[in-house]
């Protein structure tokens, strides 16, 4: 509360008198700065207005002097309901929630009760409050990165934390413990992510090197069962590039978000499996001795890609088969934000990661991309960017 709050009627009037005086003293000359600023009253109108009226006026008066106005907005600031102690949110059952709304997150940042203090509350203040225009300016930012899906709404506590702090927005500290508490680790989880997916990527091409390039290296040499063993080596592929899934990318997800782990334990846990492979492998090239043969274990592997290049709709009559292609092209778009023309897209491995978490069934990611490829030449996205 200021002073002139707590002063009698007669001293406000007085003192009111005289901030007049100031300002017509400061006025006087200009007539052009007078006019729109203030009006000037008589003794009989200030004895006609309430005392709640008299403020008001004294305070349109004092505001010409800059240190009354900055005390007076800060004052006003204080006196705001989200400025309240009723306002302070309790961390301790936020930091309990599995996740929260983008608002949620905001309020929770400047340590207030997202129950209370909304954005739809406070947007009326936004020319007046240096608190709503903060508020307005990070709700404004977490929502462009919420619309390039560099961010979530809802999102879990850690991811929204560490998105905050990746953008230096201060964030009460018992918030931070109280996250941290209940085991919820807060990282960059996107750059975690980032980096465990090049380790990934480098450690599969050198798995296709070693399992592909070294398959034909070796010429002048026989085939017994070329088929058999051919099928056999491409069963042991595809198990190795599961198990290098699983122990880079499948450990590193938790349901808090995405954390780096040892994945350098995991790398020799993968290299291990990779030479127990490559040994069965030379025990297939050992039957190996025929130049021909070789070739025609690559014809094979060629033949039998370009049979799988285009799913199986026989038994599909064509407008089932087209609007199977609409529903495919659809979802994918919408509920995993797929994109075409990236070829080295991660959404068909998260589909075929939803069936099996959802439907207990199994589907190759190699399947689920020659389907989604067939649906978006079919169906090419047309609309580039949904309104939020």
């Amino acid at each position: 509360m200021m002073e002139f709050e707590t002063w009698s009627r007669e001293i406000l009037i007085k003192e009111l008198k005289a901030a007049m005086v100031s300002v017509n003293f400061q006025l006087s000359g200009d007539s052009s700065k007078l006019a729109g600023r203030a009006k000037f009253y008589t003794d009989k109108e200030l004895n006609q207005k309430t005392d709640y009226e008299i403020r008001k006026i004294y305070v349109q008066f004092k505001k010409h002097d800059d240190s009354f106005r900055q005390e007076y907005e800060n004052n006003e600031e204080k006196k705001r309901f989200f400025n309240q102690p009723e306002s302070n949110a309790n961390f301790d059952y936020w930091s309990k929630q599995a996740y929260w709304s983008i608002d949620e997150a905001i309020a929770l940042a400047f340590g207030k009760d997202p129950r209370k203090v909304m954005w739809k509350n406070i947007q009326s203040y936004l020319l007046v409050s240096p608190f709503a225009k903060n508020f307005y300016e990070i709700r404004e930012m977490a929502i462009r990165y919420v619309n390039c899906r560099e961010l979530f709404d809802p999102v879990s506590p850690s991811i929204f934390l560490a998105w905050a702090e990746r953008m230096s927005i201060s964030v009460p500290v018992e918030l931070k413990n109280a996250v941290s508490d209940i085991g919820m680790q807060v990282a960059d989880w996107k750059g975690n992510y980032e980096k465990v997916t090049e380790q990934y990527n480098q450690l599969n091409k050198l798995n296709a090197e070693a399992l592909l390039k070294d398959a034909v290296s070796t010429i002048g040499m026989q085939v017994a069962d070329w088929k058999g063993n051919y099928e056999k080596v491409t069963k042991q592929y595809n198990q190795l590039n599961k198990l290098n899934a699983e122990a880079l990318l499948k450990n590193a997800v938790s349901t808090i978000g995405i954390q780096v782990v040892d994945w350098k334990g995991n790398y020799g846990k993968v290299t291990e499996q990779y030479n127990q492979l490559n040994k069965l492998y030379a025990e297939a090239l050992d039957l190996i001795d025929a130049k021909d043969k070789v070739i025609e274990v690559l014809n094979l592997k060629t033949n039998l890609e370009e049979t799988q290049e285009q799913p199986k709709a026989e038994n599909l009559k064509e407008t089932e088969r087209q609007s199977l292609y609409k529903l495919i092209a659809a979802m994918a778009y919408d509920g995993y934000g797929y994109n075409p023309t990236n070829k080295k897209s991660p959404i068909p491995k998260e589909i075929s990661g939803a069936v099996e978490t959802y439907l207990g069934e199994t589907i190759d990611t190699d399947t689920t991309r020659k389907w989604l490829k067939n649906a978006s030449d079919k169906y090419p996205k047309k609309i580039i960017n949904k309104t939020e």
